[in-house]
């Protein structure tokens, strides 16, 4: 009987345990709304901590995140330990998605309250103990006006994105239709601008933190093909708080952007950097001339990057006497640090802390990744290759060359 007893104890502690780390991993929302309609469905988004977000689904009760009689409660398990930042949407009718959504900030274990009114999520109240959202509410409370324009403007674009495609029309109709869906397109980005440049403005009197340069950083990577547009408000900003961004981890980043790399061309001298590896030591390009240079622009949440590395390391292995491959990680210098997938590469794995859009990235335009450029040995910018170059052989043609 004492065994019994014993073994009962043992049980009902081993669960007690596993329930608490279970509700560690999870973040709870409770919403009060008015003028939702009933039965809409709420989300969440987390973001994994290396720069990007991801969904996972819930294998949770069906009226999770459903409102009932104006209220709902959404029970979301985390999937990342680092993740804080959660987006709350909706993919119900008359909603668009992510891209009208309500961020806040809290810890894995937490209650988040939540009030709002309509389907302007953006301006919605939240209640959380994280200290990033008394950051962030004050940058929402001074741009409210412009965060309704922006998200009414998205709305407005979806509604009517999907008349087009519900509606059957002659083909004069489906042009013209066609011209104010692009007007539309139009208003939208003008209004996400004007939103930015509104909390750019505010962002000139609130201290620099990490949580502000989050958000800078968000913004200046929104801006890297609209560059015109948001240039001088950014660099307003770079020039009153220099001193401060400079010794942040992110600075260079965006000093860089303030200040860009001259751009690479075809066929001219390569565009060099100073690269650091993980021990700090500095490398540059120019250290590699007399063989061909492999620049492998990657990041820790890129799939199609890491699938690439077995290959690249068979080609690397194969023309050793005449390649030599340079990994660069747009990555946050921690993040590229603690990368598990660090010990996939076993050639040269360096960073610049420029980011996706400054430093050496910007100079060779990459906006999007996997990218590559080919430097010759002579260090002219050779070629530009994708992915499939890597695997089709195109490569091992200029190698052989």
């Amino acid at each position: 009987m004492k065994t019994l007893h014993l073994r009962t104890i043992i049980t009902a502690l081993l669960w007690g345990t596993l329930s608490t780390l279970h509700a560690q991993q999870h973040v709870v929302v409770i919403g009060k709304v008015q003028n939702i309609q009933e039965g809409t469905v709420f989300e969440l988004e987390e973001t994994t901590g290396t720069g990007s977000s991801k969904l996972h689904s819930k294998n949770t009760p069906i009226d999770n995140g459903k409102v009932i009689n104006g209220r709902f409660v959404l029970d979301y398990n985390c999937m990342h330990p680092t993740s804080r930042h959660f987006a709350l949407y909706s993919d119900s009718p008359g909603f668009t998605g992510r891209h009208v959504k309500l961020d806040f900030w809290a810890n894995q274990g937490d209650t988040v309250y939540v009030e709002g009114n309509g389907k302007i999520l953006g301006n919605w109240k939240v209640q959380t103990k994280a200290p990033e959202q008394i950051e962030w509410d004050l940058i929402r409370k001074a741009t409210a006006r412009e965060c309704e324009a922006y998200q009414q403007a998205w709305m407005d674009y979806e509604a009517y994105r999907q008349y087009r495609r519900d509606t059957e029309m002659s083909e004069a109709e489906w042009d013209r239709t066609k011209a104010i869906l692009a007007q539309k397109d139009t208003l939208r980005t003008k209004n996400r601008l004007l939103w930015y440049k509104a909390q750019l403005k505010v962002m000139k009197e609130l201290p620099v933190t990490n949580f502000w340069m989050d958000q800078l950083t968000t913004i200046i990577y929104f801006a890297s093909n609209r560059r015109d547009m948001l240039e001088e408000s950014i660099k307003e900003l770079y020039l009153k708080h220099s001193d401060k961004i400079d010794r942040k981890p992110d600075g260079k980043a965006v000093r860089e952007w303030v200040y860009p790399y001259p751009k690479a061309e075809l066929g001219k001298p390569c565009v060099d950097s100073d690269l650091f590896d993980v021990n700090g030591k500095k490398h540059r390009l120019t250290d590699f001339r007399g063989k061909y240079v492999l620049l492998d622009f990657w990041a820790n949440n890129c799939g199609a990057c890491i699938d690439a590395f077995p290959e690249i390391g068979k080609i690397q292995e194969k023309y050793a006497d005449r390649l030599t491959v340079v990994s660069i990680s747009l990555d946050k210098v921690d993040t590229w640090k603690n990368s598990r997938h660090q010990k996939a590469i076993t050639w040269y794995s360096l960073n610049d802390g420029g980011g996706y859009w400054g430093g050496i990235a910007g100079s060779y335009k990459v906006w999007s990744i996997p990218a590559f450029v080919l430097i010759a040995p002579d260090g002219t910018y050779h070629a530009r290759l994708t992915s499939a170059d890597i695997y089709n052989g195109k490569l091992e043609e200029y190698l052989k060359k």
